[in-house]
């Protein structure tokens, strides 16, 4: 029994672990959410995640469909293991909005292109943090 309280104490701060509210108004800390995001996909943490993507975020994604955030969480544990990697960023900020734009190269566990999209991703600053409030994606061609 006492194992089982032990496990369960050191568990709970990780389910109740506070989204961070102490991020500044730069360009630099919405680069930074723009990274951190990258990394929770491909870390499949759903809690971070979560914390990243504002309630009613939408995806317009790459096949044109529009997922919301619920949908996009619920997949998360089934996302490939593929690497992102993002080029070409430019940040924009309007007050306490921000728009990034970039490539975003998709490379699978072999280490082959699983393709490349144009983004642009559209931040709201809100209670101290970065949130995404919106994502679209565009597929890149090769050769063109």
């Amino acid at each position: 029994m006492l194992l089982l309280t032990m496990v369960a104490a050191l568990a709970a701060p990780a389910v109740a672990r506070p989204c961070s509210g102490s991020e500044p108004r730069s360009a630099d800390a919405v680069r930074a959410a723009e990274d951190h995001w990258v990394h929770l996909l491909e870390t499949h943490d759903a809690a971070g995640l979560a914390c990243l993507l504002a309630p009613d975020f939408t995806d317009s994604n790459w096949a044109g469909q529009r997922i919301p955030r619920a949908r996009i969480l619920a997949a998360l544990p089934h996302r490939p293991d593929n690497s992102l990697t993002l080029s070409d960023i430019e940040v924009m900020l309007h007050g306490d909005i921000a728009i990034v734009r970039g490539l975003n190269r998709q490379t699978d566990a072999a280490g082959k292109s699983a393709g490349t999209v144009r983004f642009t991703d559209i931040f709201l600053y809100h209670d101290g943090r970065w949130q995404a409030v919106s994502a679209q994606e565009t597929p890149v061609r090769t050769g063109q």
